[in-house]
């Protein structure tokens, strides 16, 4: 299990999106943030153009996150 400790509000970094899924009115962005593998669901925004293989800075507040174990797919935290 990869358990990531966070001691900030807010993260921020780049990430490198590996794959990009477009579901209707969202957006699931595939990405690696340093070392971890993580999803994002975000609102669809025709201005706002993410493709597979881009890099893009990243901000979110850790209070909207909700993490996950991969293997147990159980809540953490």
């Amino acid at each position: 299990m990869n358990i990531i400790k966070v001691r900030i509000d807010e993260i921020n970094g780049v990430m490198n999106v590996m794959v990009v899924e477009s579901v209707g009115n969202e957006l699931y962005l595939y990405f690696q943030l340093g070392g971890d593998k993580m999803i994002s669901r975000i609102p669809f925004d025709a201005d706002r153009v993410v493709a597979s293989g881009d890099s893009a800075l990243l901000k979110f507040k850790v209070s909207h996150c909700h993490l996950f174990d991969l293997d147990t797919e159980e809540t953490l935290g």
